[in-house]
This record gives C-alpha cells, sequence and structure tokens, in this order.
C-alpha cells in the first residue's frame, strides 16, 4: 500500500489531477508546521554543504514523494532538490488559468510563468501589454498575480506589484479565503509581509476560510 501523509490527523490521497487542489493545500501546511517549507520558498543557490539544510531538503523531497501517485511520482524522479520537485508538480497540476483566454486576448500562463521563474523584467513587460492581467486569476485556487509571488517568496517582484496597485488590491483572497498577506505570513518571509503592510494594513485583520488571521499563520510557520 502506499505511504500516505498525514497532517492534523487526516489522510490525502496520492496526488492525481483530481485531487491536486486539496493536495497542494495539505502538503504545503505539513511542510510548514514542519518547518521544511523554506527549502521550498529559499531563492538563494542551493546550501548544499549546511548539514541543516540538506535534511530538511531531503525531508521535503520523500514527502513529496511519498504523497505522489506512481505515476506523478515519475515526474520528480532523479530530482534532487525539493524546491525544484515541487514547482515541476506545481507548473504540472496547479496551474489552471481560470480567465477566458479567447474573452480577454491574452495567456495568463506566460505571466505566471514569468512569476514562478523569479523574472520580473518577462511579467513588467506582459502587464504593460495587458494592464487587466494584474487582477486576473492565474492558479486553480483563484490566486492573483501577487498571491503566487508570495508563494515563491519572490521580494522584488511583490513590491513591484505591490507599488502598481491600489491598496485595496491586497485584499482580494484566493479560494482558500487567504490574502496574498495570509500567503507571505504562512512562508515567514518577513521583508514581503512589510511591503504589503505599508501599502493597507486592514489586510491584519482579514481571516481565511479557517478564521486564521495572518498573524496566527506566521506563528504556524514558526
Amino acid at each position: 500500500m502506499a505511504e500516505t501523509c498525514v497532517y492534523n490527523g487526516r489522510v490525502i490521497a496520492p496526488l492525481t489531477k483530481d485531487n491536486s487542489r486539496v493536495w497542494f493545500n495539505l502538503v504545503k501546511n505539513y511542510l510548514i508546521v514542519h518547518h521544511l517549507w523554506g527549502v521550498i520558498i529559499d531563492d538563494t543557490a542551493p546550501h548544499q554543504d549546511d548539514p541543516s539544510w540538506r535534511q530538511k531538503n531531503e525531508e521535503a523531497l520523500r514527502i513529496l514523494r511519498i504523497t505522489c501517485s506512481p505515476e506523478t511520482r515519475r515526474l520528480i524522479e532523479g530530482v534532487s532538490e525539493a524546491k525544484v520537485a515541487w514547482h515541476i508538480l506545481h507548473d504540472r497540476f496547479a496551474h489552471k488559468p481560470s480567465v477566458n483566454v479567447a474573452a480577454t486576448s491574452f495567456d495568463v500562463s506566460i505571466l505566471y510563468n514569468a512569476i514562478c521563474a523569479n523574472n520580473w523584467e518577462a511579467a513588467k513587460e506582459f502587464l504593460e501589454r495587458h494592464p487587466g492581467a494584474l487582477t486576473a486569476k492565474l492558479t486553480a485556487t483563484n490566486g492573483t498575480p501577487l498571491h503566487v509571488a508570495a508563494l515563491f517568496g519572490h521580494l522584488e517582484i511583490v513590491e513591484e506589484l505591490v507599488r502598481l496597485t491600489s491598496p485595496e488590491f491586497l485584499e482580494i483572497v484566493d479560494d482558500y479565503g487567504s490574502t496574498p498577506l495570509a500567503i507571505a505570513a504562512s512562508t515567514g518571509v518577513i521583508q514581503i509581509a512589510k511591503c504589503m503592510l505599508n501599502k493597507n494594513r486592514n489586510i491584519l485583520g482579514i481571516p481565511d476560510l479557517r478564521y486564521h488571521l495572518p498573524v496566527a499563520l506566521a506563528i504556524g510557520a514558526g
């Protein structure tokens, strides 16, 4: 029987196209609670000489592998970094643009991929051609560009997106009721949270669908 991942007493089925939304949410929470999420969002060079980083990376990679179906696991065979494996799975399963490309005349996957790759120049060029994409839904959970940038911990892109938007933009929530600040609080990237709060402090009081305020999410992320 395939090994599964338990989080708060809940067992999730191996990752498939049908359950990807639940899978990404629960596995992310599991990694956060076990202080492993840092290796996923780390934007620096791999700390191969750091025994602590290696241990956390191996454990995070193990969790990703054992919670995948055999078919899905083949996508990350040979991958040595948990961050890379997460991005491969996320790009394959979590990105389901909710915007009608024919109606909007632009493909949001281009913007999504630019943000994931931490390529602000490409993202900026796309937004200049398609200003409406600033509020587009880029993910399976209807996250905005700011949600995506916060999830991957890309500070420069967050700063630029915040600069381009009105304060109310930071109050937009995804399908889980999470504001971009809630995402930032879960990842523990303090500078991103500060950047958002300098624009709109009202977001401190917006809970997600589980009634968790950003401060509670920050505590949970350590």
